[in-house]
């Protein structure tokens, strides 16, 4: 419910700021959004069911190696060769995720790793699409129908995966807005304005810097 929300709040917000891109919607971009939303629909959602049974540290760093699988995925489906400087990138950029993140004590490989591992694959599969996506269709057309997309399908969901409940308190509406229109009305429309400007491959090690500042704001907000 929560994802859901969240999308519905960026997709009002995106809608509110840019109404034209409603009219200009083509069967081509429709395609591409969908294809967008389903890929980022199943990555949050194999996300949040594998933090139910995995330690969230070891979450984060099976997430964060999108970095390490985009460049794989995109010469297995696009057959773009990453650079020497791109696969060096990578490597120190996992190898420092690792140090970072994971307790050796605490690893192992149980259905919750899974689960985040599909996670990853998703996520990758997404910075990849998106990349190649923005070159023959227009950022904000992409973004729009990413966000609204998997708001509905998400939706239609909730109640298959859980059963829906909110209880209501002062500091919720700060949550929304932190996650709603922050880290997901903001956050994918520069992913998608910035990509018009620079590969897959730089995406995916930007990103890696997300365990870095989560890491950072765990200690400055939550004293941690």
């Amino acid at each position: 419910l929560l994802v859901a929300v969240r999308f519905w709040i960026a997709t009002a917000v995106i809608v509110i700021i840019m109404p034209g891109q409603i009219r200009k919607i083509s069967t081509k971009s429709l395609c591409q959004g969908l294809i967008l939303s389903v890929i980022l629909l199943g990555s949050f959602i194999f996300q949040t069911l594998g933090l139910r049974t995995t330690n969230p540290s070891y979450s984060a760093f099976i997430t964060a190696l999108s970095v390490l699988l985009v460049p794989l995925l995109g010469f297995i489906f696009f057959r773009d060769r990453p650079r020497l400087q791109t696969i060096a990138g990578v490597i120190l950029a996992t190898l420092g995720l690792w140090v970072l993140l994971v307790n050796i004590q605490q690893m192992k490989a149980g259905s919750g790793e899974m689960l985040t591992l599909v996670c990853a694959f998703l996520f990758a599969l997404q910075i990849l699409f998106l990349g190649h996506f923005v070159t023959t269709t227009d950022y904000r057309q992409l973004m729009l129908l990413q966000m609204a997309g998997t708001a509905l399908l998400c939706t239609i969901l909730t109640p298959v995966l859980e059963t829906p409940f909110i209880i209501w308190h002062s500091s919720l509406l700060v949550y929304f807005f932190v996650t709603g229109i922050l880290a997901t009305a903001v956050a994918f429309y520069v992913q998608a304005r910035a990509q018009q400007f620079t590969t897959p491959n730089r995406t995916a090690l930007i990103f890696s810097l997300e365990p870095f500042f989560a890491a950072l704001f765990a200690y400055w907000i939550l004293g941690q």
